[in-house]
């Protein structure tokens, strides 16, 4: 048996076709991320006669999860598909673009029949570990001026269990390009304006949006220690933005004052596409939500620099019909 070498990590996943059932995986997800057993052993309190009490335990309930950090990608997809739901690529026109949208579900949620689980083997060149039915909860989109927007995605599945990895190779690995914060937009709207008209210039310094999918395992008694059944709740977003504290700054702590409602658009633009289509000539990603700003913090000091730290409580706006939206643009038209 081999010693263990973090450099020979690795975590491979495939599209199960009927949740919770195992299936040969298919691609890497590329990032970072090990396998964590929640599994508990309870060791019950007894009246025996023994101080320090017996070896007896019992296993109530298993689970299996997986911290996942990354690069944030046109690409790599995965995350949103077992996170959100399962979306379909569109064509942009006659052009090698292909859309992918989320748009998170208002008067109903979806049903568990709408997403992708997925099939996990994680791990290092001495031991793999398999899972099935994995699902994303949770996840945190990042970026500040200088770095690739980061991607955080909290896995759950049902049980970790020894295994071997499936043989892939180099040619499974996605080609993928990350998507740079400085490259990014800032659009801010009045609820009965239209999201993306405004461009707010030198304001925004650094983002992070933090998903709760709403997805959620529910064990019931059903003859097995995991969970069978997922479903949607409810769906919640909070986005925390740093500001240069400019007149725009000043226009959208007004806005927090007055309880106004805002349309939020962040854009992100990457290389050109192959062929430029309808709507989009580059790899795009895009952010779309609308809600209210809940706190403004006091000044902070950036080497001598005034910022201004704004959280945006991502909610419905009936007047402009929007609640939140992610939009990818890249060139595959399906997901490995």
């Amino acid at each position: 048996m081999a010693n263990g070498i973090e450099a020979l990590r690795r975590i491979q996943i495939g599209a199960e076709a009927t949740h919770g059932t195992l299936v040969t995986t298919t691609t890497f997800l590329r990032g970072l991320g090990v396998p964590a057993d929640e599994t508990e052993h309870i060791f019950p309190a007894e009246n025996i006669g023994i101080v320090p009490g017996t070896d007896r335990s019992y296993v109530a309930q298993k689970i299996g999860t997986l911290a996942y950090s990354a690069p944030l990608t046109f690409e790599q997809l995965h995350p949103f598909q077992a996170g959100l739901y399962t979306a379909a690529a569109s064509a942009d026109g006659a052009g090698t673009g292909q859309i992918w949208e989320y748009v998170l579900p208002t008067t109903t949620v979806k049903s568990a029949s709408d997403l992708t689980s997925y099939t996990m083997q994680a791990g290092d060149n001495n031991a793999a570990e398999e899972i099935a039915f994995c699902f994303v909860p949770d996840f945190t989109i990042a970026g500040s001026y200088g770095e690739a927007m980061t991607l955080d995605a909290n896995w759950r599945g049902m049980s970790w269990e020894a295994s071997t990895f499936d043989a892939l190779g180099a040619s499974d690995l996605m080609s993928v390009t990350e998507i740079i914060f400085n490259k990014g937009k800032l659009y801010i709207d009045d609820a009965t304006g239209t999201i993306g008209t405004t461009l707010v210039s030198n304001t925004l310094l650094n983002m992070s949006l933090k998903v709760t999918t709403g997805w959620r395992a529910q064990p019931a008694a059903d003859g097995t220690l995991t969970f069978s059944l997922i479903k949607q709740v409810m769906p919640e977003a909070e986005l925390t933005l740093t500001f240069e504290h400019n007149t725009s700054a000043a226009t959208e702590k007004a806005a927090w004052r007055a309880k106004t409602p805002r349309l939020i658009k962040l854009l992100f633009e990457g290389d050109a596409l192959t062929s430029a289509g309808t709507t989009y000539t580059y790899k795009t990603f895009a952010i779309e939500a609308a809600g209210k700003y809940s706190t403004f913090a006091a000044l902070e000091s950036d080497a001598g620099n005034d910022t201004i730290q704004a959280t945006f409580k991502i909610r419905y706006n009936t007047t402009a019909a929007k609640y939140l939206q992610f939009t990818f643009v890249n060139e595959n038209a399906t997901m490995p």
